[in-house]
């Protein structure tokens, strides 16, 4: 038994889920309010501040478990996912903890504590995080999602995000194995021949079969999801090229050997990894040539493209 305790922590767990639908409030209150239900709390207020504690330590297995269970009850729409953050601040003058200064939703001046979340296509939680308040929300996104694709089982989806979000990085990451992504983007911001791609009606695929679909021809009420290859799949046609060499590069190697089998469908003669570049936004991320001084991530790099590859 990994915890020894006396008071029946499911009744607490859901006592305190009833009292949040019913009448938000503290704990304390919360408590109060239980003891109003026909079925009276079997156990006393201390016990609920104690299984508190519990609570938070086993809060990645109480999701995945929930998110397991929820099949009982019906099919989940688990094949898009929505991300977004969203912070709370606490009417304290002092940072503590995980509890800091940063840009408040509210634009308070007191110290916050931020909460990323994973909605399914029905708009039902999947998982959150709690990461401190100074934090870039764009960190929270990779950690919270292994645990989706891991313990949740979750591989095929598609992440949609705002901008705020959808950064280079977090593209590439929704762009391996069975991902994709959709995130907010400016069309007038664009180059002049990215925002011809964007603009041309050809290329799209319907997401349930991946068919070809004219979306001139769609009826206005379709409510059917559609996505485009970015272009750079269609330039990388190389079947009458060899030699030929395919160029990967990043920091991660979980990442680095996941994206293995797509390039192996172009049936390169050479995989390379970049471990040369300058260029400053590439080396700040660890990449490129930043890697020339971790040899140690450097091996455990190539280790891991090399198990995956031909």
């Amino acid at each position: 038994m990994k915890y020894k305790f006396k008071y029946d922590i499911n009744a607490i767990l859901s006592d305190l889920i009833y009292a949040r639908i019913l009448e938000p409030s503290s704990k304390r209150s919360s408590f109060k309010v239980a003891s109003e239900f026909l079925e009276k709390p079997s156990y006393e207020l201390h016990d609920v501040y104690r299984a508190l504690d519990v609570l938070g330590s086993e809060c990645d297995l109480i999701q995945a478990e929930v998110y397991k269970n929820s099949h009982f009850l019906g099919a989940r729409n688990d094949k898009i996912l929505y991300y977004d953050c969203s912070n709370y601040y606490f009417e304290i003058e002092q940072e503590d903890g995980s509890k800091k200064y940063g840009k408040s939703k509210e634009h308070r001046p007191n110290p916050i504590i931020q909460m990323g979340l994973f909605m399914d296509g029905d708009g039902i939680p999947l998982a959150f995080s709690l990461f401190p308040g100074n934090a870039n929300e764009q960190t929270s996104l990779k950690p919270l999602e292994k645990k989706v694709l891991g313990e949740f089982g979750c591989q095929k989806f598609i992440y949609c995000s705002d901008a705020g979000l959808g950064s280079e990085d977090i593209r590439y990451y929704n762009h391996m194995g069975e991902r994709a992504y959709i995130v907010t983007q400016s069309i007038k911001k664009l180059k002049k021949e990215e925002k011809e791609w964007a603009l041309n009606p050809k290329g799209f695929k319907r997401v349930s079969d991946n068919m070809p679909v004219d979306i001139i021809q769609l009826p206005a009420d379709d409510k059917g999801l559609y996505y485009k290859d970015k272009k750079t799949a269609s330039l990388m046609d190389i079947t009458n090229e060899s030699p030929c060499a395919i160029q990967i590069f990043g920091s991660d190697a979980e990442i680095m050997a996941e994206i293995i089998p797509q390039v192996l469908e172009f049936k390169p003669d050479i995989i390379d990894i970049n471990m040369g570049c300058p260029a400053p936004k590439i080396v700040t991320n660890g990449d490129g040539s930043a890697l020339m001084i971790t040899p140690e991530l450097m091996g455990k790099i190539m280790r891991a493209v090399s198990d995956v590859s031909p």
